[in-house]
């Protein structure tokens, strides 16, 4: 270890670079996507793509594992699986390399946030924004939103983070740079993902470093609404929820629309309970926020109009106590529209910290019976049931997320979330959904197993890239 402590201080200095144990146990993080991981050997900060590459070289020659981590908000998906891992802390890497406002693009480091990209767009094209994670932290970051195929603020309008992608530079275990999508050319800009061949951009885009280290990233931005509002639909239930907000999305004129139980708001700042206290009479049992945006006052109106009409049909059908319109006051419609925010972070407070995202993917035809099951499954093993839901690509697509919070420092509440978690993911795969962000313990290799050609395809390129299997082994059943 001594003599790869020495060899790492000779490419980013000393200063950047510790084996510590308080430091190393600082990167490990239970919650959010995994609550095991392992501590990492040593820490190492680079600052370049050059010293990027020298550490892989290292790393590579040793066979010693290495785990890119820039935010760290993916919870264990940025710590180690094996342990004497090198962690790779892209977090120096900040700089915004450019922003073209006619191609509607920005290229960023791996270690710029979403705080730093929106003040930076706030100030120097302020009709324009990237997409930034909704509800997490202002220090997620750029790179990991999109590499995660996260979701972004408009989402609902334009489709996940990874969708917005549009090139990629990556330093790959050897060490060899490459690029992918049209600034692959040396002559051309980051402006389109196709290139003239094969998507390789793709192929790094939900990865979690097995593959390589992203340095660069050119996503697109996106114009901001000179008018903004929120509009809320409350059901009695989720089955008076769904095809309501598919007629209203399938219009197109909705920029975000995501909801969830009435657990999500009363278990924000509530101490522990069990059973979960009752829902507020003021409350719906569950509802769907649909934020909408328009250049002009008159066009937000009539969009608003729009929704009212599907609303007023659905009544007809389901009447007026199983869907309604929620108003809410204008300081939650402020804090709906304002970003970045911190909403999904008081939930850490609910019990000890913990806090686990068991989110899948589906159609949103069949996410009331997602979320129902959720609430079920939960409620058996006396977790809180707090389900999310969003929409992508205007309802092409749903994400339905239990959100469990536990302590992590008590065996019998790990214990529960780990049975919840395979039994719900038992459960979830039967009914055709897709695990996002799949953790290393139940996830993957359950995905996998039922995946056998893509699984098989996704091993062979594994070895072709990383023959020596120094890329965060363990990860997608990779190693």
């Amino acid at each position: 270890m001594e003599e790869l402590v020495e060899a790492l201080v000779e490419v980013v200095g000393a200063e950047n670079v510790s084996s510590a144990r308080p430091v190393c146990e600082a990167y490990v993080t239970r919650g959010i996507m995994e609550i095991k991981s392992e501590a990492p050997a040593v820490v190492v900060r680079p600052k370049s793509v050059e010293e990027v590459r020298a550490i892989l070289l290292l790393a590579n020659e040793r066979k010693i594992p290495v785990v890119p981590h820039s935010g760290g908000l993916s919870g264990g998906e940025a710590t180690p699986m094996r342990r004497g891992a090198i962690l790779l802390d892209l977090r120096r890497m900040s700089q915004i390399v450019e922003v073209d406002p006619d191609a509607r693009y920005m290229v960023v480091e791996p270690g710029v946030t979403s705080a730093q990209a929106w003040k930076f767009m706030q100030e120097n094209y302020p009709e324009y924004r990237p997409g930034i994670p909704d509800g997490a932290p202002p220090s997620a970051t750029i790179v990991g939103d999109h590499l995660d195929r996260g979701f972004h603020f408009l989402s609902t309008k334009y489709g996940s983070a990874a969708d917005a992608v549009l090139g990629l530079e990556v330093v790959l275990p050897n060490g060899e740079t490459a690029r992918t999508g049209s600034c692959a050319s040396p002559t051309s800009k980051w402006f389109y993902r196709w290139m003239f061949g094969p998507d390789l951009t793709g192929l790094f885009l939900g990865s979690q470093g097995t593959l390589g280290v992203i340095t660069k990233m050119a996503v697109k931005i996106f114009p901001l609404p000179k008018f903004r509002d929120v509009l809320v639909f409350g059901a009695s239930d989720w089955e008076y929820l769904i095809d309501p907000c598919l007629a209203v999305l399938r219009m197109e004129i909705v920029d975000l629309a995501q909801g969830g139980n009435y657990h999500l708001a009363t278990c924000r700042r509530a101490r522990y309970k069990w059973p979960p206290v009752p829902k507020p009479d003021f409350m719906p049992r569950v509802w769907m926020n649909f934020e909408l945006g328009a250049e002009t006052a008159e066009e937000l109106e009539n969009i608003k109009r729009r929704i009212n009409g599907v609303l007023t049909k659905y009544q007809g059908e389901y009447g007026e106590k199983n869907i309604f319109l929620w108003k809410i006051d204008t300081r939650s419609i402020i804090a709906r529209l304002t970003k970045p925010n911190r909403l999904s972070v008081p939930y850490a407070g609910h019990k000890g910290g913990g806090l686990l995202f068991i989110t899948w993917y589906t159609v949103l035809k069949d996410a009331a019976k997602f979320a129902e099951e959720a609430e079920k499954m939960m409620e058996k093993h006396k977790i809180s049931p707090v389900v999310w839901l969003a929409t992508i690509d205007h309802g092409r697509q749903a994400l339905v997320m239990p959100i469990v919070l536990f302590d992590p420092k008590s065996p019998e509440d790990i214990k529960e979330v780990e049975a919840l978690d395979r039994e719900m993911t038992e459960e979830f795969l039967a009914m055709g959904g897709i695990p996002y962000r799949p953790n290393a313990e139940v996830h993957a290799p359950m995905a996998m197993s039922q995946s056998i050609g893509y699984y098989g395809l996704l091993k062979q390129l594994k070895r072709a890239i990383d023959p020596n299997g120094i890329m965060h082994p363990g990860r997608l059943a990779l190693e």
